[in-house]
């Protein structure tokens, strides 16, 4: 199996010398055994195809009877030397094979203001008097860990960021172009008098403008937790800040070059939409995706979750909830390391009334990905579906510390748990800082406003809904669209809505 004369393939920062032999990440020699390399080479020189066990075993071992545990010891041994890489590019298809996934085009090919996005986060500078650098190390490396968690964008290396010369890092502009970075976070720390003060903020290094800055202040934190509360926090805020640039540059690009990814990028933009068609053409882009590249998991998920959103989620039809059922377990099949396709997995399990299994694959998406605030606010949400309500509001708690600028949904969901609780007040305060709820919500909305006391509330809030949807129905909808895995959280809610429309007699 004579590789060709002088190729070399790049991935996710991996260099493979197919003429010398030879696998290096940043000009380092990775070791890796010549049975273990020769698959590495076949695999990767045909990136997203399946390739059947049979076959590779006749490509490594041609002249050896074998059997597939020396391919399986050589998967293991090559996802090894790849480190965290590893599972994401050695991808396994059940009952059909491997394949390679080389992730997105290296960020030094782009370069700033290219067509992909990639972030370098430079070590925070420690203010505190006498502090050494090795805090801010640590916490840039915390940091791009659980940045790369989120799998949007990559996130370039510290060691290769520690490389630039300290004069380039005063000129965005000029990092950005040495680093193949389109954007820098940086910011800087200061612990003084029992707090901890942060500043963060991304640069955009196509013209050093500001893109987003915040601060974030923590009183008399635990010493020995500061690292890991600072590092959370951090990154909760700037996930949103940095996936939202993704998905604009992905939205800019030109019909001719969309390709799978940037499709699946202009899918979950148009999900976040509020546009009256917003929904249907997601799911028509990540139809179209799906055709580009039938292997690519998060494709699978997300397509998943645009058909539950146009089946009115809890509502959708048997048909509409299989297929979703289908395409999320192919998603989770071909990205089981990719936290996302777990959590929408869950999500489709808990329409379909499989609470266990929800809870286990929101479990799954959080050993995955610990810092979604999004997922922590879903598990707490299934949580009070399941009933234990006091534990499912510890979870929407940690997930509003972790995001404080949340999207109006957390709002929603911790109104059923105040509701559910029986602090109705509570639940209707926060349905009321929604700028806009559909009869739903207007429908709960009056059942807390009923049960808190304030009928003339209540009454004006029924009119409201019976305006917005004549033919709602919200008891219907609470025992056919809403999850409650047991009768007295569904009675509980049933009961508001009677006396709401008692109170309006």
């Amino acid at each position: 199996m004579p590789p060709d004369a002088d190729a070399t393939l790049h991935f996710r920062g991996f260099v493979l010398n197919l003429s010398a032999g030879r696998l290096q990440r940043q000009g380092e020699d990775v070791p890796l055994r010549r049975k273990a390399f020769d698959l590495l080479t076949v695999l990767a020189r045909r990136p997203g195809r399946v390739m059947p066990k049979g076959e590779l075993l006749d490509a490594v071992w041609p002249d050896a009877i074998v059997t597939e545990d020396s391919l399986t010891q050589a998967i293991r041994e090559i996802r090894k030397a790849l480190g965290e890489a590893g599972l994401a590019t050695i991808r396994t298809v059940a009952g059909r094979g491997y394949f390679f996934d080389p992730g997105m085009p290296e960020a030094s090919s782009a370069g700033p203001g290219g067509d992909e996005m990639a972030i370098v986060v430079l070590p925070f500078d420690d203010r505190t008097v006498g502090a050494s650098d090795s805090f801010a190390l640590s916490l840039c490396d915390e940091i791009i860990n659980g940045l790369a968690r989120f799998r949007m964008v990559p996130v370039i290396a510290r060691a290769t960021a520690a490389a630039v010369a300290e004069s380039d890092r005063s000129d965005p502009r000029l990092l950005g172009r040495t680093l193949g970075a389109s954007h820098i976070v940086d910011g800087h720390v200061e612990r003084r008098d029992g707090t901890v003060q942060v500043g963060i903020r991304i640069i955009d290094t196509a013209d050093g403008s500001l893109v987003w800055a915040d601060r974030i202040e923590a009183v008399d934190p635990d010493p020995l937790a500061l690292e890991d509360l600072i590092a959370r926090q951090v990154i909760s805020r700037l996930v949103s800040r940095v996936e939202d640039a993704a998905l604009r540059l992905a939205a800019r690009k030109p019909p001719a070059d969309r390709r799978a990814h940037d499709l699946l990028l202009q899918g979950m933009a148009f999900l976040r939409g509020y546009g009256a068609d917003d929904n249907r053409i997601a799911h028509r882009v990540l139809s179209e995706a799906l055709v580009l590249d039938p292997l690519y998991g998060l494709v699978h998920s997300y397509l998943a979750l645009a058909t539950v959103i146009l089946g009115r989620y809890g509502l959708s039809r048997q048909t509409e909830l299989v297929t979703a059922l289908n395409l999320a377990s192919t998603g989770v099949n071909l990205a089981p390391e990719e936290a996302r396709t777990h959590r929408i997995l869950g999500l489709v399990r808990l329409y379909l009334r499989e609470h266990a299994a929800a809870e286990h694959h929101v479990a799954r998406s959080l050993e995955l990905n610990p810092y979604d605030a999004d997922t922590i606010a879903q598990m707490g949400y299934l949580l009070v579906l399941r009933g234990r309500i006091e534990e499912g509001i510890a979870w929407m708690d940690r997930a509003v510390r972790l995001n404080p600028l949340h999207p109006d949904w957390y709002h929603f969901d911790r109104s059923m748990a105040l509701y559910l609780r029986g602090d109705y007040a509570g639940a209707a305060d926060r349905l009321l800082r929604i700028p806009r709820l559909g009869s739903w919500g207007l429908a709960r909305l009056g059942a807390s406003q009923t049960l808190a006391g304030n009928l003339a509330d209540a009454r004006e809030t029924l009119a409201r809904m019976r305006m917005l949807d004549p033919g709602f129905d919200p008891i219907d909808y609470a025992t056919r669209g809403i999850a409650f895995e047991r009768q007295m959280e569904l009675d509980h809610v049933v009961t508001g809505i009677r006396e709401m429309f008692k109170a309006d007699l």
